[in-house]
């Protein structure tokens, strides 16, 4: 009985719309934390930059599912960049041409650009079926990353 009552319990969730404010999906954003890119340094493996990679993209795709965020900021796509070049990984040209991009501020096809990092990774959740608004986006890093006048308490 106690097992019935669970599984009607979790089939109901499931099935629940859900919870979306200005398009994005706040319970699939809500419990992501900013992680560090100093975790990533130039000994880093290729699947281990890439995965920093697809975590920036996050604040402007639309995915069914994100696992992880990376403020993208000019200081993290730099020192990716530095990564990469000083690296022989088998992707190298494709990653400099996405973080050459991205140096630029060019995000017209920054879901593109997370479905080729998701291909390389053979990605199999979470392809990017487009762009947010710039509202959702700005929603998602409220969510998601330290403002800049936010303290540790």
């Amino acid at each position: 009985m106690i097992i019935y009552g669970s599984m009607q319990l979790i089939i109901f969730f499931n099935d629940r719309e859900p919870v979306t404010k200005d398009g994005v999906n706040l319970q699939q954003t809500k419990n992501i934390q900013e992680e560090k890119l100093s975790e990533v340094t130039v000994d880093s493996t290729e699947d281990e930059v890439l995965d920093v990679m697809n975590k920036m993209t996050h604040q402007f795709v639309i995915a069914d599912d994100k696992w992880g965020a990376v403020e993208m900021t000019p200081k993290h796509i730099d020192e990716l960049t530095e990564i990469v070049s000083a690296n022989s990984y088998p992707n190298k040209e494709k990653m400099i041409v996405i973080l050459e991009k991205w140096k630029m501020g060019n995000f017209e096809k920054v879901d593109e650009d997370h479905n080729i990092i998701w291909n390389i990774q053979d990605g199999n959740i979470g392809k990017a079926k487009g762009i947010m608004s710039e509202k959702e986006q700005e929603a998602f890093k409220k969510n998601n990353f330290l403002q800049e006048n936010q303290t540790d308490e």
